[in-house]
């Protein structure tokens, strides 16, 4: 399964507001740039429009000016000779060039060929033509601003005014004309003329004036507005001409074709029906380009094209917009940090207080929960309802223990009122083991060192495992635990009465004998092999009670005799079978029946003293646990002979492992029992105080290490608790130092923890013990001394 990922509440929630934060900031930003952007290109373009108007206006304002003062020149005069009036066409001519400096030359012709010119540059000179005489003059008079001639030159006639174009033009046109740029012939600049003719009464065209301008004066005017507009400005006409530039380029008579990249595909775009739009430069700049037609009384199909670098619109949008950002950016760390100290302090340091307080409920720290303080009415409800719920939590955890410990005690109490021989064992080992854990919690060195019981509940943990050190003992049998002689079992009583009936029909027999008998026998001799075989009978069966008590050890010769007791033979004639149960005639089913009457031998281990299982033990459930006890073949063994020859003890094998397979029954049933953490450790110290230190112990068979400190206390107490018990009725209690006495031989067969023995002898605790559950005379002088390595 995929790992889901997560993150912090205030990751979350500054992640939510920075991204609520953006998009209001980068929608806002975009807003403005986008409407900044329509404003820029808008106003640029209004500016554009009004920079080509004025510059449309100013070069028409300037041609009407120059008309008017070509009608003012021509018309001054009525007379056709030009020279009749040569000293007033001189002066008006010389005023008018130096009232406007766009005007590069003004000149006068008339139909004979006669000429006279004011000119600017390259310096100031007035030029007369007179072809009067024979013999043409072209005279250059040179002049000062106060029109006084500093200089007279005089060439060759090879200029004839008639047959320039301005000349010819003006004859055919009523009004005014307008000429494309060409080279002037006296200065051999590039520049515009305008021609306007002058008729007779006779209705003749007879003079023709003129003015020239220069494209210089037209690129001034361009290159002052291309300031304006930030751009280049170019007037052109359909032929692709290059009327005039702001471009500063020192070519005459440009083509379009020569001009910039950016400004050629503009034109082309023009021409192709597009005013205004975008071009890309030979160097990937995209510039925005606008065009406008020349008025239609204009007199001349010229156009205006504005042109400006797109970056120079969004630069400062561009700018601002950085800026913009930057304001952003430093808003969002502000936002971030008064965010991140809100949270931290009035949102997430409650929540942590809150996770705490959960985290202490987990652990089962109540007492730990507590209000918090907090302003946030929703987070001190929350506290307030987790104080309430881990104290009833608490009240009901509690009551919830003492429900289980009273189930606990019950069942140990169970146990020792089970059998009248068991006592109060199982109240009072674990008294006996908490003494002797409390000594060894106060002790620091040895094997003590990392033994602590911390807190309560490892105590209560200790004390649930002592308690039910032997609760296994559910399971067995009763009569198992009661048994208090090799004989004794569960068995039908019909035996008995057969066996009384066996005897009665013997004494009828023996009654019958002696009538016949009497007088054909000496007396004396049969009373005395009477009184003999009464004698051993009595020997014998004096013999086989003491042996069937078990106080003592049965040597081989005990057995031995047991087993010529046994081989005594005597008459059955009931069946025994009859009154039977059907369990025991389930066990008698394949046993042939013998006739009657039949031989029976006194002591008899038959067949059907042999019980087998009614179930099968688990053994894979065993192997799973780590139990390593032997198990028998059969259930139990009632075989008469079999059992008086027991050893020590009442116990045969088969018994003496149902009573040990208690510990076995206590870690199965502890096993399947959920404790919680806190309990976690009962199986282990419950089960183990069978074990012994060398790994001869049952039912796991553990060394020393396996076994934990606690486990190891118990055995000590519950060895103790059972040889210096008063209430057992099949055996004598032991006193103090007779008790002692056993544990040490038990310590140095390795059966008992060695340091744990001499703590129990030095800390006094088998006194305190004494003293509290001993009777008396049980308590008596030890010297512990003896038992203490040094």
């Amino acid at each position: 399964m995929k790992k889901t990922k997560r993150y912090t509440f205030t990751f979350s929630i500054i992640t939510l507001i920075l991204g609520l934060a953006s998009f209001l900031s980068i929608s806002l930003i975009g807003h403005n740039y986008v409407q900044s952007s329509k404003n820029s290109y808008s106003m640029i373009q209004k500016r554009n429009v009004e920079v080509r108007k004025n510059i449309i206006e100013a070069i028409k304002v300037s041609l009407q000016k120059t008309s008017a003062h070509l009608k003012v020149l021509v018309n001054s005069q009525q007379s056709d000779d030009l020279f009749a009036s040569r000293e007033i066409f001189t002066r008006m001519m010389w005023e008018m060039l130096l009232s406007d400096e766009k005007i590069a030359s003004i000149y006068i012709a008339d139909q004979l060929g006669n000429f006279f010119q004011a000119r600017r540059t390259p310096e100031f000179a007035m030029r007369t033509i007179d072809v009067r005489g024979n013999v043409g003059v072209d005279e250059w008079a040179y002049k000062n601003t106060q029109f006084e001639t500093t200089r007279v030159e005089y060439t060759p006639l090879s200029f004839d005014p008639r047959e320039r174009t301005w000349f010819k033009q003006a004859v055919s046109h009523e009004k005014f004309y307008w000429s494309e740029p060409y080279a002037f012939a006296s200065t051999n600049e590039i520049g515009i003329t305008v021609s306007y003719p002058y008729m007779n009464p006779a209705g003749e065209k007879v003079k023709v004036a003129g003015i020239d301008f220069t494209i210089a004066s037209i690129t001034k005017l361009l290159q002052e507005q291309s300031v304006v507009i930030d751009g280049p400005i170019v007037i052109v006409n359909p032929y692709g001409d290059v009327i005039a530039s702001s471009l500063p380029t020192a070519e005459a008579n440009l083509r379009v074709e020569q001009l910039p990249q950016e400004i050629r595909k503009s034109y082309e775009q023009f021409l192709n029906g597009s005013k205004r739009g975008r071009v890309q430069s030979a160097a990937d700049e995209r510039y925005l380009f606008a065009f406008s037609e020349f008025p239609a009384d204009f007199g001349k199909q010229w156009y205006i094209g504005t042109f400006l670098e797109e970056k120079k619109v969004t630069q400062e949008i561009d700018a601002i917009m950085i800026q913009n950002i930057v304001i952003s950016l430093l808003m969002m760390v502000i936002i971030i940090v008064v965010t991140w100290f809100f949270l931290r302090h009035i949102i997430i340091a409650p929540v942590d207080l809150l996770k705490t307080m959960s985290d202490n409920v987990a652990t089962k720290q109540y007492d730990a929960v507590h209000h918090i303080s907090t302003r946030i009415k929703e987070f001190y409800a929350l506290s307030h309802s987790m104080v309430l719920m881990a104290r009833s939590i608490k009240t009901h955890e509690k009551a919830q223990e003492n429900l289980m410990e009273s189930f606990i005690k019950l069942i140990a109490s169970a146990i020792d009122d089970k059998s009248p021989y068991t006592g109060g064992h199982c109240e009072r080992v674990p008294e006996l083991a908490s003494m002797l854990a409390e000594e060894a919690n106060k002790n620091h060195q040895g094997i003590f060192k990392k033994f602590n019981f911390k807190d309560e509940n490892a105590w209560r943990e200790f004390r649930i495992a002592a308690l039910l050190h032997d609760c296994g003992k559910v399971t067995t049998p009763e009569y198992v635990v009661d048994k208090a002689t090799k004989l004794e079992s569960i068995h039908n009583r019909i035996h008995e009465i057969r066996t009384r009936f066996e005897v009665l029909l013997r004494d009828a027999h023996i009654a019958y004998l002696e009538g016949l008998l009497e007088g054909k026998e000496n007396q004396a001799l049969l009373l005395q092999r009477r009184k003999e075989a009464e004698a051993k009978l009595f020997d014998d069966f004096s013999f086989l009670a003491e042996c069937n008590i078990g106080g003592e050890f049965m040597d081989a010769q005990k057995i031995e005799r047991l087993k010529q007791i046994a081989s005594v033979t005597w008459m059955r004639h009931f069946d025994d079978r009859l009154g039977m149960s059907e369990a025991e005639k389930k066990r008698l089913a394949d046993i042939p029946l013998k006739p009657l009457p039949c031989v029976e031998t006194l002591l008899q281990d038959k067949p059907e003293h042999y019980i087998t299982r009614a179930q099968e033990i688990d053994t894979k459930t065993y192997a799973r646990l780590g139990i390593t006890m032997k198990i028998p073949q059969y259930y139990n063994n009632l075989g008469e002979l079999y059992n008086l020859s027991i050893a020590r003890g009442t116990l045969n094998d088969e018994e003496r492992y149902k009573i040990n397979e208690h510990i076995i029954m206590s870690i199965r049933m502890l096993s399947e029992l959920p404790f919680m953490d806190n309990l976690k450790h009962v199986p282990e110290y419950a089960c183990a105080h069978h074990e012994t230190m060398k790994g001869t112990g049952y039912p796991r068979g553990l060394s020393k290490e396996q076994i934990s400190l606690p486990a190891r206390i118990i055995a000590i107490a519950d060895i103790f608790e059972a040889l210096t018990a008063s209430d057992r009725p099949y055996k004598k209690a032991k006193t103090i130092s007779e008790a002692i006495k056993i544990l040490s031989i038990l310590k140095m067969d390795e059966h008992i923890d060695g340091d744990l023995f001499e703590l129990f002898l030095r800390s006094g605790v088998y006194l305190q013990y004494a003293k509290k559950y001993l009777k008396p005379e049980q308590i008596d002088e030890v010297d512990i001394t003896q038992y203490l390595s040094s």
